[in-house]
């Protein structure tokens, strides 16, 4: 078990639905929604190709920063730090139910 999932594979894949849920929720209708893959490469560019919950939960100024780039990029509009956070808590509370909220500090 990882996390209460089968495996580690099932875990990243319900993280990434949940971030890139929360992404296409708040994308404004003329911008393109996004996939799980693209959620995936985000997520892993950040945080490594075996990140955890407790990776996503403890994410550091970085790593937010580097969500947020990227967001930015594919999205074709500014992304704040605030609306990454917002994002990953989405993604940690459809994939786990409990969870620590990640938070920027500054």
């Amino acid at each position: 078990m990882v996390n209460g999932f089968n495996n580690h594979d099932d875990m990243v894949h319900s993280v990434c639905d949940g971030f890139i849920n929360r992404v296409n929720d708040a994308v404004p209708n003329n911008i393109e929604l996004l996939c799980n893959q693209d959620g995936y490469e985000i997520l892993t560019d950040a945080f490594g190709n075996e990140f955890q919950k407790h990776d996503i939960e403890n994410a550091s100024i970085e790593q937010i920063n580097s969500i947020a780039k990227e967001l930015s990029e594919f999205l074709e509009k500014e992304v704040s730090l605030e609306e990454v956070c917002d994002f990953i808590n989405g993604a940690l509370k459809q994939s786990f139910g409990d969870y620590r909220s990640a938070q920027y500090k500054t």
